[in-house]
C-alpha cells in the first residue's frame, strides 16, 4: 500500500436485483443484520451541482475541511483543477464555480445525479456490502465511499485517509446508463468502447467499487502467467459473491445473462482449451489477454463465448479450493499464495451445469 496520493484506476469499470441469472446452489448468506459497521457516504457529486442556489465552489470547500486528502487528490490529480494556495477563500471558490458552472459539464452533472439511485438505496446498499465485509473482515477498517463527478477521467479508485483507513472513489459520471452519450465524449478511447459502456449504468457501481478495494488487496502477480491472472481475477470474483450476495451475477460477472449460462454450461471445454493449448503457464499477455480482461469474445473459442472465461473459471477453481478447504477464511485469500500450490490443493474438476 503506497501513500495518500496513492490512485488506482479500474477501467474494466449493483443494485439490488435480487432474481437475475443467480449463482445455481449458492449458498445461504450468513444473518448480519446484528453486524455492527460504520457507513462512511460522503456525496461530493451533489456538492457540485450547478443547479442548487448555493454555488458548488462554497459547497465543496465545506466539504473539504473534513475530507482534505480527497480534495487534495481530486482537486490536483483528478480534475487537473489545482486551486489557489488560500483553498478555502473566495478565490477558490469562484474558480470551482467557474469550473462545474461550464455549459457542457453543467448539462453532465445534472443527468448524471438524475439517474443514480437516492440516498436511501444508496445508504442502504453500501451499508449491508459493509455489514457483509465486517462479517468476513472482522480485522480490516471499513473504507469510506467518496461519489464525485471526475469529469470522465476515473470510474473508481482507492486512496489512503490520513484519519486511517482507505477511501474509495466513484466517479458518478460512469454508472448513468443511457443518459450520457460516452462515446460522443471521445470516440478513439478505448475506455469507450461499446463492450465496455454497456455496463456504465447504476447496477454497477457496487461491484466495481469493491473491485477496486480487491485490486488493491489482491495485486496482479508479477509472474504474469495466465494462471496467476485468472486465479487473481477468480480471488476477486469470489470474494464480491460473499460481498454483495444480492447482486445479480450478470454484475459481478460483468457479463450478459446468455454469456454467463455459456460459460456455465461450457466449464468443461473452457478448461480443456486452456490445457491443451498449454495456455495455463504462458506469459504472453497479448495472448491470452481476452481470456482475463474485458472482450466481446474469447479467441479459439465459439462465438457464444465471451471474453474473460479464463477469470470465470479463475472464480470456479477458487469455488473449488475453498470448498475443499472448510478450515479457510474468505480472508485467506488475501494471502498471496503459489499458484501451483492452490491449484493442487483446488483440486479442480469442472462439471457443467
Amino acid at each position: 500500500m503506497i501513500g495518500k496520493s496513492r490512485v488506482l484506476v479500474i477501467w474494466a469499470i449493483a443494485w439490488l436485483h435480487l432474481m437475475a441469472c443467480r449463482r445455481d446452489g449458492a449458498e445461504r448468506p450468513p444473518d448480519v443484520r446484528n453486524v455492527e459497521s460504520k457507513l462512511e457516504l460522503i456525496r461530493f457529486d451533489q456538492a457540485c451541482d450547478p443547479g442548487s442556489s448555493e454555488g458548488p465552489g462554497v459547497r465543496l470547500l465545506r466539504l473539504c475541511r473534513d475530507h482534505k486528502e480527497f480534495c487534495d487528490l481530486y482537486f490536483n490529480t483528478i480534475l487537473g483543477l489545482p486551486l489557489p494556495e488560500d483553498s478555502t477563500g473566495a478565490e477558490a471558490s469562484v474558480a470551482l464555480d467557474r469550473f462545474f458552472n461550464q455549459e457542457e459539464r453543467k448539462k453532465a452533472i445534472g443527468k448524471v445525479l438524475a439517474q443514480l439511485p437516492g440516498d436511501r438505496i444508496l445508504n442502504e446498499g453500501f451499508g449491508k456490502s459493509l455489514q457483509y465485509f465486517k462479517h468476513y473482515f472482522p480485522q480490516e477498517r471499513e473504507p469510506a465511499f467518496y461519489l464525485a463527478f471526475c469529469d470522465f477521467s476515473y470510474a473508481n479508485f482507492i486512496f489512503s485517509r490520513e484519519a486511517g483507513g482507505d477511501g474509495l472513489g466513484i466517479g458518478v459520471e460512469f454508472f448513468a446508463g443511457d443518459a450520457i452519450s460516452y462515446r460522443s465524449i471521445d470516440p478513439e478511447n478505448p475506455a469507450f468502447s461499446d463492450y465496455l459502456i454497456r455496463s456504465f449504468n447504476k447496477d454497477h457501481i457496487l461491484p466495481k467499487t469493491w473491485d477496486a478495494w480487491l485490486e488493491d488487496r489482491i495485486p496482479v502477480p508479477a509472474t504474469s502467467r495466465l494462471i496467476d491472472f485468472m486465479l487473481q481475477r477468480g480471488k476477486k470474483l469470489y470474494i464480491l459473491t460473499k460481498l454483495l450476495p444480492e447482486v445479480a451475477d450478470t454484475a459481478l460477472f460483468d457479463l450478459p445473462e446468455a454469456q454467463l449460462a455459456w460459460c456455465r454450461s461450457n466449464k468443461v471445454d473452457i478448461w480443456s482449451f486452456f490445457l491443451n493449448g498449454k495456455l495455463l503457464y504462458s506469459s504472453e499477455l497479448l495472448k491470452f489477454n481476452k481470456y482475463i480482461n474485458p472482450s466481446p469474445t474469447s479467441p479459439g473459442m465459439p462465438a457464444e463465448a465471451p471474453g474473460r472465461t479464463g477469470s470465470y473459471i479463475g472464480y470456479e477453481i477458487v469455488r473449488s479450493y475453498m470448498e475443499r478447504n472448510p478450515d479457510k477464511k474468505l480472508s485467506d485469500l488475501l494471502e498471496e499464495t503459489e499458484s501451483q500450490t492452490f491449484l493442487q490443493e483446488a483440486r479442480f474438476k469442472p462439471r457443467n451445469e
